[in-house]
């Protein structure tokens, strides 16, 4: 056998002579092969957790339930073996299944009340935002000082209203939150603005009451069914070219970036940079605009062209000389005599102060306010200067005696009342012009010319002039009780009234000739048409629809003018078969219905409706924004920043009553824009660059805070610096999701 064991090695050697055999190790084969746990693993089981320390995977579930007992399970200590088997039959155990499932149920239970408690700390922090800016809102329509802020917080405090928080506690916070008051109204504004089809833009000069050459910025247009008209703010009115230029800036800052593509209708105060002359603002606008009507404000016009005409008088400006001298003489007295009750209200009425924007402080007279006060408190300034005077300074007292002589003069006397009739008058029209909501635009010329024929016999004629010059034409030297002079001559008088009611009038007269771009719009409203007969009805308005047509031929939408010719016919029918006899009564009011409403079914009739009732050549808010704005530079005393200036005059002229104002919106806008973190301070966005102003990534993510950042297209605040508030609402820990955020 020995001999043998070769013969079959040389065999296995010369068949097989390219296999080389490999050396076995004594130990056998080695183990290379080592299990290791996956992280994949722990992706489809939730409860699986892998110790690197002790290179051990084990169940968090059932060892926070077992771990430390006598009997463990590997899955409670840790385990070595990696398998994925293990793992599923471990989950498969039911003391493992009983444990996950009560597991869940208390994590359900712990973030539903996280949710609950954040919902109601949302509640309370929100109604706590909205009665701080509901009382920063009583503050700028009452028109208080700022310093009442932490006053007004208290008393509610007091009350048991739960106000806490940095925000309670110093008035610096008011110009902050009457930021976001104005900037949501002004984006109201603009949301409209996008959805309507037409516009209209008032420019109300206000450089004598601002001291530099500025317009406030009116928009106005129909929706909803009725006519709006919002303030914007104030520019610059130097030049037709700038006020273009600034109005392309501040239209498009708000979100309109093209803003004449709808611009329909422009009413100016007919200043001169305001003229259609070639460095004039209408001229300026015809090359921007495809169709612009425009029309100069005649109510507001009306009280500086009587002044002009009044100034010239002698007796007139005697009059309104002593006028300012009586109430600056008063105001010296009230400082350093002792306290009237009557002259305090008067001088609480018309104070030198609140008609400081005058240019001519001998006119400020010329006011239908101080003339009437003047006639009503006569005799109590006069029974009061007598009765004080051996208590006036001596410096003082000859002053005194000047004014008293001149103020028991009985020209004086009949003066005053002429002019507090004249000045009356000139009141009830403006009111009648003025609302446009009795009066239809297009028959304010109508207007103002009969007017300027029935005023000089309505105050020549009036029952309280001619009472007044019966009395001092008996020259028993008395006029109310009190002794007067005795010179009161009625001819020379009575010539003199006569001669400036005409002039007045001629002025009226001039007014209402001079704006005839209305006028073309008569044939819209219903109350014109004929009703006498179906036929005359189908023809009326055909020639004045095609002349119109012509002239908006920009902005109309349809191509042919046989197409707006059939319209009308058609929306004639439809106005007096199908529309209320109540909205046909008002025209404004029946054109802002038709367009909100029935603009699909006629576009060019719309547009012309809207042309017409945009045209505000007595425009009510903007008269109110003026008197807003006088009363807010008197009470603040002109130490208003500009900023701090528009957001009051927004929020006065734009606002609502008190108890009619909801600040759900302006929580939201505030919430919505503000970057709010708790470190307790308050900055600028611009510090570290505004989200308002550029394209760059808000400055926090917010997509998992619940609430976002405003981006540059948001519409209304391009290019607006809003300050940023941040700052603890919440104090509270909460558990926030996308779909349930707040505060």
């Amino acid at each position: 056998m020995s001999c043998s064991r070769p013969k079959k090695q040389a065999r296995l050697s010369t068949d097989l002579p390219n296999v080389h055999v490999a050396e076995v190790s004594k130990g056998g084969p080695s183990k290379d092969c080592k299990r290791r746990f996956r992280d994949a693993w722990k992706e489809t089981h939730s409860w699986l957790r892998y110790e690197e320390a002790k290179d051990t995977m084990y169940c968090h579930v059932c060892r926070e339930a077992y771990f430390g007992q006598e009997k463990c399970v590997p899955f409670v200590e840790g385990t070595t073996n990696f398998k994925l088997s293990v793992i599923q039959k471990h989950e498969k155990t039911s003391a493992h299944q009983k444990l996950l499932n009560k597991s869940e149920s208390e994590l359900q239970e712990v973030v539903q009340s996280a949710k609950i408690k954040k919902r109601e700390t949302k509640r309370e922090s929100r109604s706590r935002l909205a009665l701080l800016f509901k009382t920063v809102y009583q503050i700028q329509i009452s028109k208080l000082s700022f310093s009442q802020f932490p006053v007004l917080i208290s008393q509610q405090i007091q009350n048991g209203v739960p106000l806490k928080g940095r925000y309670t506690n110093h008035h610096h916070v008011v110009p902050d939150f009457s930021k976001y008051i104005a900037m949501s109204m002004i984006s109201d504004v603009i949301t409209d603005i996008h959805q309507v089809e037409h516009f209209g833009i008032v420019l109300d000069d206000v450089s004598e009451v601002t001291g530099t050459k500025q317009d406030a910025v009116y928009i106005t247009y129909l929706k909803d069914c009725h006519k709006r008209t919002k303030l914007l703010g104030l520019i610059s009115n130097t030049s037709g070219v700038g006020i273009v230029v600034s109005l392309v800036e501040m239209l498009a800052k708000y979100g309109l970036p093209f803003p004449f593509e709808k611009l329909l209708s422009l009413t100016t105060d007919g200043r001169d940079v305001h003229q259609a002359t070639s460095e004039g603002l209408q001229s300026a606008l015809q090359c921007e605009t495809p169709v612009l009507f425009s029309v100069h404000c005649l109510a507001h016009k009306l009280e500086s062209l009587v002044r002009l005409a009044l100034c010239e008088h002698h007796q007139v400006q005697q009059c309104c000389s002593l006028l300012h001298r009586l109430f600056s003489f008063l105001r010296e007295l009230r400082k350093k005599t002792a306290q009237c009750d009557d002259i305090s209200v008067l001088l609480t009425i018309v104070d030198i102060d609140e008609i400081a924007y005058f240019p001519n402080l001998k006119w400020f007279a010329l006011n239908t306010n101080v003339l009437c006060t003047v006639v009503e408190k006569w005799s109590t300034i006069v029974v009061f200067l007598v009765e004080t005077f051996d208590s006036i300074d001596r410096k003082l007292r000859l002053q005194a005696s000047e004014i008293i002589s001149a103020l028991k003069s009985s020209m004086f006397l009949a003066y005053l009342h002429l002019l507090k009739d004249v000045f009356c008058r000139l009141q009830e029209l403006q009111n009648r012009i003025s609302n446009t909501s009795a009066l239809p635009s297009y028959l304010v010329c109508a207007e103002l010319i009969s007017a300027s024929a029935v005023l000089p016999d309505q105050v020549l004629l009036g029952p309280q002039l001619i009472h007044v010059m019966q009395e001092l034409q008996q020259k028993n030297g008395f006029f109310q009780g009190i002794s007067v002079t005795t010179d009161f001559d009625l001819e020379s008088f009575q010539a003199d009234a006569e001669e400036l009611c005409h002039k007045i009038s001629y002025h009226l007269g001039l007014m209402g000739s001079e704006t005839p771009t209305m006028s073309k719009f008569a044939f819209l409203d219903p109350q014109n048409w004929p009703t006498d007969s179906k036929g005359h009805l189908a023809l009326y308005g055909i020639q004045s629809v095609k002349d119109l047509s012509l002239e908006m031929d920009g902005v109309l939408p349809r191509e042919h003018l046989t197409d707006t010719i059939q319209e009308w016919c058609s929306f004639k029918s439809f106005v007096t078969k199908s529309l209320a006899p109540s909205i046909r009564q008002d025209f404004v009011k029946f054109a802002a219905v038709v367009v909100s409403r029935f603009y699909r079914l006629y576009p060019s009739i719309c547009t012309m409706l809207t042309a017409a009732a945009l045209l505000s050549p007595a425009c009510a808010v903007a008269r109110k924004g003026f008197d807003e704005l006088c009363q807010i530079k008197a009470s603040r005393k002109n130490m208003l920043t500009d900023d701090t200036l528009w957001q009051t005059m927004v929020i006065n002229i734009n606002g609502v009553p008190l108890e009619d104002w909801d600040p759900d919106p302006v929580v939201d806008f505030w919430l919505k824009t503000s970057l709010r973190r708790p470190n307790h301070r308050t900055k600028e966005a611009g510090d570290n660059g505004s989200c308002l102003q550029s394209r760059q990534q808000p400055l926090l993510d917010s997509s998992d805070l619940g609430y976002t950042v405003v981006e540059r297209n948001e519409p209304g605040l391009k290019n607006c610096n809003l300050l940023v508030i941040t700052g603890e609402l919440c104090p509270d820990i909460m558990l926030c999701d996308q779909n349930d955020a707040g505060l």
